[in-house]
């Protein structure tokens, strides 16, 4: 589901008793590969599903936000929070627009009780057009940023882990390109026939919030000034289309941008049927290419970055290969 500095946040299926195969029960986990041990969370008390007045809330999401040092948490290496997250509009009831968060923490070893942030900044619903809040959000020190895209405007949302009852809310500028899916409304995005890929990046470790944006002739990033705290008004471009182009076979189509390393600024896009590219956002190069002729398959993609130092204990009994 995510991953950050050397964990994985995983979600499991699994039966709950040999006598009964076909009952399954719901478990997450975190994941250590660097000493391959892993800690069982508890069950999380379950979201409202119908909130009168609320209109049609959107799918939970889940992060996973990672603490320095061994902490309370020695067993699986370091403190780390799963942020659980589900936002709710409601274009007629604006008191009713709010955000709801609920934390695991390794070191309580319990689920916080549920908070309900109002963002009444946020405009727009969700009630005729999918999820506005868009998979893979981005972790800066204990801010979490989601791209939200609702059906009237284009919103970035960003909560503080550390003050979980503030929720900050800008919205991108009126020129954001927007994907007919997420364009119900016909103003004001007058939708050009194009379809775009969406990924949350910073242009330095640690930096500002860029939205990349991909489409059929390149990837532009839209920066947030460090300055002004305002969207630049034009995006900047990240790689045309024809520096993608030589690595594909067969016709052109839109790259999938699958995920940001927050550390090491490689970006990873997948060509359907093809191959995976690294593309350091830093410099705007591809570094990489890897066939997908044996992964075809393959339907998950996470980043996974961690400190080489990590596995200096398992160095004396672990085979290691790195692709």
């Amino acid at each position: 589901m995510d991953s950050r500095r050397g964990l994985f946040l995983v979600h499991a299926t699994t039966t709950t008793t040999q006598t009964n195969p076909y009952q399954y029960q719901r478990q997450l986990f975190v994941w250590n590969p660097a000493t391959r041990r892993r800690l069982v969370l508890p069950p999380e008390p379950a979201f409202p599903v119908d909130d009168p007045g609320a209109g049609r809330s959107t799918d939970v999401q889940y992060v996973l936000v990672v603490g320095e040092g061994a902490g309370a948490d020695a067993f699986i290496g370091r403190p780390f929070q799963v942020l659980k997250a589900k936002l709710v509009l409601s274009e007629k009831y604006r008191s009713h627009r709010r955000l709801l968060v609920q934390t695991f923490s390794s070191e309580h070893g319990a689920w916080s009780p549920r908070t309900e942030i109002p963002t009444p900044n946020l405009h727009g619903s969700n009630e005729s057009s999918p999820s506005p809040l868009q998979r893979r959000p981005l972790v800066v020190g204990d801010v979490v940023h989601w791209l939200c895209l609702t059906d009237s405007g284009s919103y970035l949302l960003m909560l503080n882990v550390r003050a979980a009852a503030r929720v900050s809310v800008t919205a991108l500028p009126a020129s954001f390109p927007r994907d007919s899916k997420n364009n119900q409304s016909p103003y004001p995005y007058p939708y050009d026939g194009r379809h775009y890929q969406y990924l949350l990046a910073t242009a330095t470790a640690g930096g500002n919030p860029v939205v990349l944006v991909a489409d059929a002739d390149r990837i532009s990033g839209w920066e947030l000034s460090k300055h002004t705290k305002m969207w630049k008004p034009q995006p900047q471009v990240v790689v045309e289309k024809e520096a993608i182009q030589r690595f594909m076979r067969g016709k052109w189509c839109v790259p999938r941008l699958e995920l940001f390393g927050e550390k090491s600024g490689a970006l990873l896009l997948r060509i359907p049927g093809c191959c995976l590219l690294w593309l350091d956002l830093h410099t705007k190069k591809i570094i990489r290419c890897i066939s997908l002729d044996r992964l075809l398959h393959a339907q998950v993609y996470c980043p996974y970055e961690m400190d080489l130092s990590s596995w200096v204990p398992t160095f004396n009994s672990a085979v290691l290969s790195f692709d």
